[in-house]
């Protein structure tokens, strides 16, 4: 087993997740593992995402450089009615 101090702990939405996968925006592709309990930007812009209710949103301005929360299944590269508008952050981590 790892050593992980904090193995005995259950997770909470707000923390930095216990699991994480670096992403590609896709179309047509939901998250390998689930829907995600929040993400990483390393260069902030815009996100495409899809939560877990099907509801595609576009998140302006997403900060860099931070863990942001929010149960999504999908980041898209671009918006399913408007394909001008398009995921222009980069440099993505999701954790579980």
């Amino acid at each position: 087993m790892p050593n992980d101090a904090f193995r005995a702990f259950t997770p909470e939405t707000g923390d930095g997740g216990w699991r994480h996968r670096e992403v590609t925006p896709d179309n047509d592709n939901d998250f390998p593992d689930g829907a995600c309990r929040g993400f990483y930007v390393g260069t902030s812009g815009d996100l495409v995402v899809v939560d877990v209710t099907d509801n595609e949103i576009v998140l302006r301005n997403v900060a860099a450089g931070m863990f942001h929360g929010g149960r999504i299944k999908r980041i898209r590269a671009s918006k399913s009615t408007d394909s001008a508008v398009t995921t222009t952050a980069t440099d993505i981590v999701i954790a579980y």
